[in-house]
């Protein structure tokens, strides 16, 4: 599902109309869905947030790249304890 926010530049081009014409015809969206969206948006309680994360967001299937001074972030992000690290120099290949 590709619901496009209501974003300055969103329809700059034909293609990006047609894509939001599109999504309105295939998800069975009103007229106005992109005038309300970000009032929508705005208007979320905490709990319809976490609600649609925990749909959305599959932590197993999430890659970080973190770029930065290591010495400064490493320490910070190892007390998170929440993945692995792998680094890799600037081609992508693994490090370490």
């Amino acid at each position: 599902m590709s619901l496009r926010p209501f974003i300055t530049g969103t329809w700059e081009t034909d293609d990006h109309v047609l894509g939001a014409v599109f999504d309105l015809v295939m998800f069975g969206l009103p007229d106005d869905y992109y005038q309300q969206y970000p009032l929508k948006i705005m208007n979320m309680t905490r709990a319809e947030v976490v609600q649609a994360a925990k749909i959305l967001v599959k932590p197993d299937h999430v890659v970080w790249v973190i770029v930065g001074d290591r010495s400064k972030i490493e320490p910070s992000l190892r007390e998170l304890d929440i993945a692995d690290f792998h680094y890799m120099d600037a081609d992508g290949n693994i490090i370490e």
